[in-house]
Formats: C-alpha cells, structure tokens, sequence
C-alpha cells in the first residue's frame, strides 16, 4: 500500500511537470501609435486595452496569440481563426461573422462578428483584426457597441502603419 502511494506521488509530480509545458506565447511589445485621445491600460506581457482617455471606457484591446503567421494569407484559415475566437475570447459558438483576408501584400485577417446571447438573443458586435508584428501574431479587437467605426479605422491604421517596424 505505502508503495502504491509512492508510486501515485511520482506519477502527480511528473504529470504536473507535463502540465507546465504549454505552447509558448512570445513577450508582447506594445509599442503601437495610437491617436490622440487614446491609450493602452492594463498591459502585461501579453495582453493591453485600448482606452478612450474621455471616460476611461475600454473600447478595445490587443493580445499575443499563439496563432502562426502563414495563416494570415491564408484564406483557408478562418476555422482555426475561428476556433481561437472562440476558446479564447468570446467563450459560445453562437455567432455570426466575416471573414476579409488583406492578401499577400498585406498579411492580415479582419473579423467582423456579432455575438448573440444564448439566454436573451441580445446581440453584441466586435471587430477583430490579426496581424503579425516582429514574427508574432497580435489580435486587436473592438467593442464596436462603444466606440464608433471612423474611431476604430483610425486607431488601425495608427497602429498598425508600423507594425514590421
């Protein structure tokens, strides 16, 4: 019996030790422009919002994901896209969206999606744009429920104008 519990305690440890190694994230650098008005909060490692300096609401954010570059250009992409959005970020399957692929040329995915509550069909919209910066993939997103479409195209191209700086 006292050998079964060792054995137990060996096989906890190493199984916990295999639990750590999950895929790596890279250090986010957010040294993003942004235009006047706004600015990043909360930033981590991975993750900041993008704040409206008027109030202080979040209309937004950026995070690292471990999602590869090649599948920017690649319009055969959006399922996996998909799949992040959902395991990472909106947590339901019970949505609507378009997909707009920026091409060889310009690397990057646009999402724009409607998130429909399960419980009371309210529906919530967001743009989420992916694109690559120093080799890491970067998700930008919008509450487009607080800010408004001229704010968010401007602040995209603000930001991401050097993103391969």
């Amino acid at each position: 019996n006292k050998f079964a519990c060792i054995v137990f305690a060996l096989l906890l440890v190493v199984l916990a030790g295999c639990s750590g190694k999950t895929a790596e994230v890279k250090q986010a650098d957010f040294s993003f422009n942004l235009p006047e008005g706004y600015s990043l909060s909360d930033v981590t490692d991975e993750s900041c919002n993008i704040v409206s300096d008027e109030g202080g609401a979040i209309i937004g954010g950026i995070t690292v994901t471990s999602l590869k570059p090649k599948l920017l250009s690649n319009e055969n992409s959006t399922t996996e896209i998909m799949t992040y959005l959902q395991n990472e970020f909106h947590k339901t399957n019970n949505v609507e969206f378009i997909a707009l692929y920026g091409g060889k040329e310009n690397p990057s995915v646009t999402i724009n999606l409607t998130k429909i509550a399960d419980d009371t069909g309210e529906k919530a919209h967001f743009r989420h744009i992916f694109f690559e910066k120093d080799a890491v993939v970067y998700h930008m997103w919008f509450d487009l429920d607080v800010v408004d479409q001229p704010t968010v195209d401007e602040i995209v191209a603000c930001s991401t104008a050097n993103k391969n700086a």
